[in-house]
């Protein structure tokens, strides 16, 4: 679940990479250069996510330890995705509302 959530972002990321549009909902969209910047944060849940997983095994070298970290991995995992989509919505706001006084 969490893994289809983090390829959905990236798939997203990816079409804001390339539109240069991220849509935010209710017809909000934000464009250029902001979205792209969006789209680039979009990318980061898996590297980050691989990341945190290299760096708690590197530290836990333990066969018998790897099932019992499972629960922390998810945990790690979910607070970085939770982390990005907060990130991501408090900066698409606020790009939103930049681009929206300056095509005033």
């Amino acid at each position: 679940m969490i893994f289809g959530a983090e390829l959905g972002l990236l798939i997203y990321g990816v079409m804001a990479l390339i539109k240069g549009q991220f849509s935010i909902g209710k017809g909000k969209k934000v464009q250029g250069s902001s979205a792209r910047v969006l789209g680039i944060i979009s990318l980061l849940p898996m590297p980050l996510s691989a990341m945190a997983g290299f760096v708690i095994g590197f530290l836990n070298p333990d066969a018998e330890a790897a099932g019992q970290m499972k629960w922390t991995i998810v945990g790690v995992e979910v607070s970085i995705l939770a982390g990005i989509v907060v990130v991501l919505m408090l900066l698409a706001n606020k790009f939103y509302k930049r681009q929206k006084t300056v095509s005033m």
